[in-house]
């Protein structure tokens, strides 16, 4: 008797349109944390900071200062620079950086390096 009841008041039309309202509703939050969570997380920082003129200076410092050539291999001219140590990240000393070629900092990144998601730096 029930469940006769329920089945005459169920409409699958209005039911399928819920599911899709509950659906859209479910990605737009995903979107709106994903982006939330991106523009938090430390590394999202650490990226927008090697995109700041600050970075932009220092670079060229440290490839003026190594002649443009790679410090790992000294053959190579260098195209990148490497941390040395993350301890001053944002305020690093020149003297924390060096100048690499391509191979010679990929090699220096097979070992552990900074986990960005755990150590949380933030600028000062």
């Amino acid at each position: 008797m029930f469940g006769d009841r329920c089945e005459r008041e169920f409409s699958n039309v209005l039911f399928d349109l819920w599911i899709k309202a509950r659906s859209d509703e479910s990605k737009y939050l995903a979107q709106q944390n994903r982006e939330l969570n991106n523009q938090n997380s430390a590394y999202y920082k650490y990226l927008q900071y090697l995109d700041s003129k600050e970075w932009k200076v220092k670079r060229v410092q440290v490839l003026k200062r190594d002649k443009n050539l790679c410090q790992g291999c000294k053959e190579k001219p260098a195209e990148q620079i490497h941390h040395l140590t993350y301890d001053r990240l944002y305020k690093e000393f020149l003297e924390d950086l060096v100048s690499l070629c391509v191979n010679c900092h990929e090699r220096e990144h097979k070992e552990p390096f900074l986990d960005l998601t755990q150590k949380n730096p933030q600028p000062e």
